[in-house]
C-alpha cells in the first residue's frame, strides 16, 4: 500500500512543479520568448531525476492518458497536480499584478 501512495505523491508533486514553472514563465513581461521552453525542460529533467525511480515520472496529463491504455493505475494525479499548480500561479499572478498597479 505504501508503494502506491509514494507513486501517487511523486506524480502529484512532479506535475505540480512542471505546471507551476510553465505558468510562471508565461507572465506577459517575460524577459525572452524561450523562457517557457527552458523552464519546462529544466523542470522536467529535475522531476525525472528525483521522482522517475518512484513512479516513472509520467507527469504530463497527455502522457498519463496515453499510458492508461497500458494499465497505468494513477491517471488522476497529473490532472490534480496541474490544477493545484494552476490555482497557485493564478493567486500569485493576482498578487503580483496588484503590487505593480
Amino acid at each position: 500500500m505504501d508503494n502506491i501512495v509514494q507513486k501517487f505523491f511523486a506524480e502529484l508533486i512532479g506535475t505540480f512543479f512542471l505546471a507551476s514553472m510553465v505558468l510562471i514563465t508565461l507572465i506577459p513581461s517575460a524577459p525572452f520568448p524561450l523562457a517557457t521552453a527552458i523552464a519546462a525542460a529544466l523542470t522536467l529533467g529535475l522531476c525525472v531525476y528525483f521522482v522517475g525511480g518512484i513512479s516513472g515520472c509520467h507527469i504530463n496529463p497527455a502522457v498519463a492518458l496515453a499510458t492508461k491504455a497500458w494499465g497505468w493505475d494513477y491517471l488522476l494525479m497529473p490532472f490534480v497536480g496541474t490544477a493545484i499548480g494552476g490555482l497557485i500561479c493564478k493567486a500569485l499572478y493576482r498578487g503580483f499584478s496588484k503590487q505593480t498597479s
